[in-house]
Order: C-alpha cells, then structure tokens, then sequence
C-alpha cells in the first residue's frame, strides 16, 4: 500500500468492498449483541466501519489504521459522532500502545488487512486478547491474489528498476489449509466450530482502463518514491503490467482474483 491517494482508494474500493460485506454477512442477526462494542482492524477510510455503527445495537466502533492519511479520511467522511473512534495505530504493538484493549470488545472484525501483518499466531492471539468472554471474531486471511502476481513481475518494468527493484511489498499471506487455520485458533483459545472457516475464491472483472489504474493506485507501493511528475506513467506501465498478468473471461474480459479464507471465530 501507500499513501498517495485513499480518496483515490475509497472511489475504486470495489473489490474490498465486497469483500468485506461478504465478510459482513457471516454475522448473523442472532449474532448481533445489545451495545455490541467493535474493533476494526485495518479499517482504511471507514466505510465499513461506518455501515457498522449505523445498527442501532452497536455502542460504539474503534476503527484502527497504520496509515494516518486514511484515518484521517475516515474521520472526515465516516464519522458518526458518539459511536465512531478512528485511531492510528499498528495492531502488532497493540498491546503496548493501547492496553485498555484487553478484554475490550464483542466483536473484531478484519477485512483484507491481516496479511499485511507477519506471524498468523501471533495476530490471532492479540486479538483474542482483545475479545470479551463469548466475544467474535470475523476476518479474512490473504492466501493469493492478482496483485502479488503483479509485485512479483514488477521486474518487467525495465523503466522503473531503481524504484522497484527493492521494493518490499510486506504481504504474508497464509500458505496453511482450513484445519491449518482450525489449529492456530484452537491454539490461541477460540471455541468455535470449523465450519466457520471458509476458503473463499472471488474474482472481479475491472472494465475500463481507468478503473484498473484507479485500483491499482493505492496499491502500488512504489508511487509515493516516484518524483510526482512521473507518477501517472508509473501508473500507466502497471496497468499494461496488469493486462499482461491478470486472467481473461472467454470473452477476454480482464480479472482481479483473490483466494481468501473467511473466518469467525468465538472466544
């Protein structure tokens, strides 16, 4: 990711939006608690976090992001007074920056953030320290996608080498199974079912040439490195990179795919 444009990103969020209602929609109304208090990890400019706080059970929502320029979209855009709290903050230091998170929420919701972290285990046991008693957990795990397909190709851009030939993406996606997942969680102390993990595949077809470079643009970790006169042709080569890699309907309609596993989880 970057930090070029999240209004950029939340015009183009498409893909991760839909993800994350998909994700949404394991929540069932049975699930739903009187003054449910919910943590957001990841949550970039709100619009999510801010569908959640407009159930009237929910008492408040903590939505929290590394970066400071998304928060600060959020707060600006996705705010609701008294029920949304937007805070930048690395979920990986969680228990060091802001200790009156334990034991603190009904529910913690992740959507396509959790792969930018390193060490399953140990995300998982954070926010089980999060967790009230009988307390969910709703997220997603990166496995694959178009878009590490696309960083491993990025020597291709002869043009860009001094930018990207460096570039660490930080993506660690989840290379385990199901039941892989099932004992990470029984590990940390979840008491759920494996049922409720779900390897999920979704693929997206992106129609237009300024819809692929609107998507790719917050995505694209080496913008913010290049001078911004040269920024839009950086664009421009990713997207002919992406039309080169991506996978094609039969009618060669281009894809943005996603292997996913869905989890929710029960303290």
């Amino acid at each position: 990711m970057n930090d070029c444009s999240w209004a950029s990103y939340s015009t183009n969020r498409l893909v991760q939006h839909e993800i994350g209602l998909e994700l949404l929609s394991m929540v069932q109304e049975s699930d739903w608690k009187e003054d449910d208090v919910i943590l957001d990890i990841g949550c970039g400019t709100g619009e999510i976090t801010r569908m959640m706080a407009e159930r009237d059970n929910v008492k408040e929502i903590i939505g929290i992001d590394i970066s400071s320029k998304a928060i600060e979209f959020a707060r600006l855009n996705n705010s609701i007074e008294g029920k949304t709290r937007y805070l930048v903050a690395d979920f990986r230091k969680i228990k060091d920056i802001h200790s009156e998170f334990q034991n603190a929420f009904t529910k913690v919701y992740s959507n396509m953030s959790l792969h930018w972290m390193e060490n399953t285990e140990k995300i998982f046991q954070y926010i089980f320290w999060c967790l009230k008693e009988d307390g969910v957990a709703v997220c997603n795990l990166g496995q694959s996608s178009t878009l590490l397909t696309i960083y491993d190709n990025y020597p291709k851009l002869k043009r860009w080498t001094k930018y990207v030939q460096d570039f660490d993406p930080g993506i660690h996606v989840f290379s385990g199974n199901q039941q892989d997942m099932w004992d990470i969680a029984t590990w940390c102390g979840f008491k759920t079912s494996p049922r409720v993990i779900k390897s999920s595949s979704k693929q997206y077809i992106l129609e237009t040439r300024e819809r692929v470079k609107g998507h790719l643009k917050p995505l694209m970790g080496p913008l913010e490195s290049i001078p911004t006169s040269l920024q839009d042709d950086f664009l421009e080569d990713c997207c002919d990179l992406f039309y080169d890699v991506a996978s094609k309907t039969e009618d060669r309609r281009y894809l943005w795919r996603h292997l996913l596993l869905r989890l929710m989880l029960k303290k």
